[in-house]
């Protein structure tokens, strides 16, 4: 029995060797299969893809700009039986093309969109005309009662609906209204248009005045830079110039950096000279300071040099009989900026000499002038409007006289650059000066002086000059 029975079991060895047969046979398989790569050139796939995937693309684009929203290429591309089905978007194309039909109805109007264009008026004064006083009032109140009282909200918003207002032809915009009157256009609008104007600024309170001046400084240039319509801007600087002049000098320092990020846009500066300038016109304190801070550093520039000039020449003339209060410092550096410029300036003559006049008949005493004037002689390059100033004070305080005595025997070359100016002079006040007695016996003292002068043993520099010009 045993030996009829035979143990059959699996062989690992075989089993292995039949797996590594199949293994090699599936490799073997795969090396005999044909390629992609041996069947056709990569390059050839890739445009065919490319191809498929811009078609797709195309009809898809052209179903989305059909239906105006965006369509799925799925459902918009749906072949059956080898033939393309209705899809919705065609359905909805169809319905709103009548059938298919491409034909438009000629009888329908186009739908505009277009706003309104505004006014555009030829010049200022026909724009300030256009504007309803009445109608401003109302606004103005509503937005009073909108925003409680706020003074800044009622600025903002009158200032915004002048700008609508305000639209003149660019070709005859002027930054600096030559040839105008210098409260214009301020005092050429109706009366119950700038009165609707006076009392809106007037409600406000100095300090919120000058912080809003500030402000729309600054979006006057801004709205100029971005070509929008910015004429409510100057109206309304002006109008708080007039009311409240310190308004112009309350930041200079900020104001001229402004000035400075716009110098070279000519139509935007001179637009910042002339509003800061305007306070100018009811203050000549305030003008001399804004034209030495604010004009001077441009006044060499080719499109600023003449508005400069003549602006500081023209508060000068306007106020002749104002009491000027600047300082001594402030005083001689204005004075000397008039007689520094490097091109000869007949404007700049005119409003150094009319400078020294005000400054010396507004003084307490004309002594006390003298003496920090003569002292401060070198302090200016061409000291003959110094001179000038001492011969007003001569000629208007007699104490004059006695503190140059005092000064005379330390400051011989000096006085004999004072004697020669004042011999030589063509000043209708030097001229008086020499008649009056008072100065005569000035003279008869200083010829004793120089007498004890010339017994010393040293002798100062000028001495014989001096007594040259006495004789």
């Amino acid at each position: 029995m045993a030996a009829d029975w035979e143990v059959v079991g699996k062989q690992k060895k075989s089993r292995k060797q039949t797996g590594g047969d199949k293994k090699t046979q599936s490799q073997n398989g795969s090396e005999s299969a044909p390629k992609i790569e041996d069947m056709v050139d990569m390059d050839e796939i890739c445009s065919l893809y490319s191809d498929v995937k811009d078609d797709l693309l195309a009809k898809f684009n052209g179903l989305k700009d059909a239906n105006g929203s965006k369509a799925d290429p799925k459902k918009t591309l749906a072949p059956v039986n080898g033939k393309r089905t209705a899809t919705p978007v065609r359905d909805q194309m169809q319905q709103q093309g009548g059938g298919g039909s491409n034909k438009q109805n000629p009888n329908r109007e186009p739908e505009s969109s277009a706003v309104p264009a505004k006014s555009t008026y030829r010049n200022m004064e026909a724009a300030l005309r256009a504007i309803s006083a009445p109608d401003l009032h109302s606004q103005l109140t509503a937005v009073n009662v909108s925003f409680k009282d706020n003074h800044l909200m009622l600025l903002k918003a009158l200032t915004g609906i002048l700008n609508d207002k305000l639209r003149v032809d660019e070709t005859a915009a002027d930054p600096l209204y030559s040839n105008k009157p210098t409260n214009y256009p301020y005092k050429t609008m109706p009366t119950a248009l700038r009165t609707v104007i006076d009392e809106c600024i007037g409600k406000a309170n100095e300090e919120n005045v000058k912080y809003f001046y500030d402000l729309t400084l600054s979006n006057l240039a801004s709205d100029m830079n971005k070509g929008l319509p910015y004429l409510g801007h100057k109206v309304i600087l002006q109008a708080i110039a007039m009311h409240f002049p310190s308004a112009c000098v309350n930041n200079l320092a900020r104001n001229a950096i402004l000035r400075n990020s716009y110098q070279n846009r000519h139509n935007i500066g001179l637009s910042l000279l002339w509003a800061l300038g305007q306070g100018g016109y009811n203050d000549l304190d305030v003008g001399l300071k804004v034209w030495q801070d604010i004009m001077v550093p441009v006044m060499e520039l080719k499109n600023y040099n003449r508005y400069t000039c003549d602006y500081v020449v023209r508060i000068l003339r306007l106020h002749r009989s104002h009491r000027l209060t600047l300082g001594g410092s402030e005083f001689l550096t204005i004075l000397s900026s008039l007689t520094t410029q490097p091109k000869a300036c007949r404007e700049l003559d005119e409003a150094a000499q009319l400078l020294v006049e005000r400054y010396v008949f507004s003084a307490p005493k004309a002594s006390a002038t003298f003496a920090m004037l003569f002292k401060n002689i070198s302090f200016i390059t061409r000291p003959e409007m110094i001179y000038y100033g001492l011969a007003l004070c001569l000629l208007e305080d007699p104490e004059s006289a006695s503190v140059w005595l005092g000064l005379y025997r330390h400051n011989v070359e000096t006085s004999l650059a004072i004697l020669s100016y004042l011999n030589t002079s063509s000043q209708k006040n030097c001229s008086k000066l020499l008649g009056e007695d008072h100065f005569t016996r000035f003279l008869a003292d200083v010829e004793k002086l120089n007498e004890d002068l010339l017994q010393s043993k040293k002798k100062p520099e000028g001495l014989n000059s001096v007594t040259s010009i006495l004789k």
